[in-house]
């Protein structure tokens, strides 16, 4: 019995520090050449919100997607394809919004590229899957971000966005 209590202990307190790592940068942006120097602590944010759910640390999380907005938009490293054809889950749930854009983000910074828009639609369509997955309880049902949850399953995600984007 006190190997199971120590257990949970743990788990939940790995957890809990988990969510507390991030810490927002004291950042100023104001030219694209300011945004280099931010790309870690831009994974570090994507992360970040990804482990916390949409109903926690609201105040912490408004501040982190202004960080990441601000960053998406000066950026030159990185370029968002978005297209109402594919990004067409976000009325009901607007954060998938911003989790798409993490999502291709995310894969650019980590594959090194500025835009692929096949790639970094497949990763933003993943990411916002897993996030919708991960907080299915405090979100609202979306008919579209479920059809792409069966495209994934069934492996014509890809097919489908190529078809797409052409």
């Amino acid at each position: 019995m006190k190997r199971l209590l120590l257990t949970i202990f743990l788990m939940t307190a790995s957890i809990c520090s988990f969510s507390q790592e991030f810490n927002l940068p004291d950042y100023q942006i104001q030219s694209p050449k300011d945004c280099d120097k931010y790309n870690n602590d831009v994974l570090k944010a994507i992360d970040w919100l990804m482990s916390t759910p949409p109903n926690k640390e609201l105040k912490k999380q408004q501040k982190t997607k202004e960080f990441l907005i601000q960053w998406m938009t000066e950026t030159k490293a990185v370029s968002i394809y978005l297209d109402t054809d594919i990004v067409n889950f976000f009325e009901k749930n607007e954060d998938l919004l911003i989790i798409f854009m993490c999502g291709s983000t995310k894969y650019a910074l980590e594959n090194n590229v500025k835009s692929d828009k096949l790639e970094m639609s497949i990763a933003g369509i993943e990411l916002c899957i897993d996030y919708y997955n991960k907080n299915i309880n405090l979100l609202k049902k979306d008919k579209n971000l479920e059809k792409y949850i069966k495209m994934k399953n069934n492996g014509t995600l890809r097919g489908h966005l190529e078809k797409v984007i052409k």
